[in-house]
C-alpha cells in the first residue's frame, strides 16, 4: 500500500491500533423498508417514467449518518425499497472483482448473515465479491443496497441484470448521479464514499493491490470516522495481500467470523427487528422476558450446554455405579 494512502488511512489520535468509531445511535423507531413517493415538483421526466425517486439532503428521508460524512451528495435517485438506514444498521461489503472461490464464499455468508440478523448489506453490485455479498443477502431473505457509479437506470456491468432485478425486488438502486448516467473512472471512488457513508462498519473482503476500490472504500471509512474490518487470507494470495496488511497496520479489524459483525452492530437495532431476525434463525418467537433476541439466543446456548454437561455427569454417574457393582460381585464370588 502507498504511503499516502497509508498516512489517510491512520488514525490521527496516538492509538494506532484502535480503529475509530463514531456514534451512530438515535431513537429506535420501527424497522421497514418503505417506498418514499416521488416529488412531483421535483422529479424529471425520465425519473417519473422509470419510477425513480428523488431524496434530496434536506429530505427526512435522508439518512443521517450520510448527511454526517464530510461531502455528502446533496441528491440520491432510488429505485426500489429504500430501507430505513437511521433504524437499522448497514455493513458495507466490497472486495475486488477477480474474487477467488474463497472470497466469493466468505462474501457470500456475510452477506447472508447479515440478512438473517435483519441488517442491511450494502455493496456495489460489481462483480467478483460485491456480487457475491448482494446473493447472499438475497438468498437469505434480507435488504440489499447497491449503489452505482452511473445512473439507477444503467446497469453495469451487464452480466449483472437479473442481479439487478432481483436487488429490486428485496432492497434497492441508488445513485447520485441522474438517469441514463453512464458509469466512468472517476465516479467510482466518489461512489464509494457514499457505500462507506451509509454503513456503520466496511468489510474489506478481498483487494488485489492499492488501486483496488474496495482500499478506496477503507479510506473513506475511516475518514469518516466508521469501523473497518478484513477478511484474512493466504500470505501467498495476491487478492488477500492488501487485506492483510491493513491487519498488520492496525488500520483495520481482523474478522474471524460473519457473526463478530452480528454481536457488535445487534444493539442499534429496534426490538421489532430483532424479533424477526431471531425468528427467520430459528423459527421461533423469543421469549417475552428477554431483552433481546441475541440475549435469548446466548441463554438457550447455555442452557443447551448445561444439559449435555449434565447428562455427561450422569452418564460418568452411571458408569461408576456399574464399575462398583462388577467389584462387589466379583467379590462375593470369592
Amino acid at each position: 500500500m502507498p504511503s499516502a494512502l497509508r498516512r489517510r488511512c491512520s488514525p490521527p489520535t496516538g492509538r494506532h491500533r484502535q480503529l475509530r468509531r463514531v456514534s451512530c445511535a438515535r431513537p429506535m423507531s420501527i424497522c421497514c423498508a418503505t417506498r418514499i413517493r416521488p416529488k412531483q415538483s421535483r422529479s424529471s421526466g425520465p425519473c417519473t417514467e422509470k419510477n425513480i425517486q428523488i431524496i434530496t439532503i434536506g429530505d427526512s428521508a435522508y439518512p443521517d449518518r450520510l448527511r454526517a460524512i464530510p461531502d455528502p451528495p446533496t441528491v440520491l435517485y432510488v429505485r426500489g425499497r429504500w430501507p430505513d438506514f437511521d433504524s437499522v444498521p448497514a455493513v458495507a461489503v466490497v472486495g475486488t472483482r477477480k474474487a477467488t472461490p474463497y472470497g466469493l464464499k466468505v462474501a457470500d455468508q456475510i452477506g447472508t448473515t447479515l440478512a438473517r440478523a435483519g441488517m442491511i448489506t450494502v455493496s456495489g453490485m460489481a462483480l467478483g465479491n460485491d456480487g457475491a455479498a448482494h446473493r447472499g443477502a438475497l438468498k437469505a431473505g434480507g435488504l440489499t443496497v447497491a449503489v452505482l457509479a452511473g445512473g439507477p437506470d444503467v446497469c453495469y456491468p451487464p452480466q449483472h441484470r437479473s442481479l439487478m432485478g432481483d436487488i429490486l425486488l428485496m432492497g434497492a438502486i441508488i445513485s447520485e448521479y441522474p438517469p441514463g448516467t453512464e458509469p466512468h473512472g472517476r465516479n467510482y471512488h466518489q461512489r464509494n464514499r457514499i457505500i462507506s457513508g451509509l454503513s456503520v462498519a466496511s468489510v474489506i473482503v478481498e483487494a488485489s493491490d492499492w488501486r483496488s476500490g474496495a482500499l478506496i472504500t477503507a479510506r473513506h471509512a475511516l475518514d469518516q470516522g466508521r469501523d473497518v474490518y478484513a477478511v484474512p487470507g493466504p500470505i501467498d494470495a495476491p487478492q488477500s495481500q492488501s487485506c492483510n496488511e491493513l491487519i498488520a497496520k492496525g488500520e483495520a479489524a481482523l474478522l474471524t467470523s460473519p457473526t463478530v459483525l452480528v454481536r457488535e452492530y445487534s444493539g442499534m437495532m429496534p426490538e421489532q427487528a430483532v424479533q424477526q431476525a431471531f425468528r427467520r434463525q430459528t423459527g421461533e418467537y423469543p421469549e417475552p422476558a428477554a431483552r433481546s433476541a441475541w440475549e435469548d439466543i446466548r441463554r438457550r446456548e447455555q442452557q443447551a450446554e448445561k444439559r449435555r454437561a449434565a447428562a455427561a455427569e450422569k452418564a460418568k454417574a452411571g458408569t461408576q455405579t456399574a464399575v462398583c457393582g462388577c467389584k462387589t460381585a466379583a467379590g462375593r464370588l470369592k
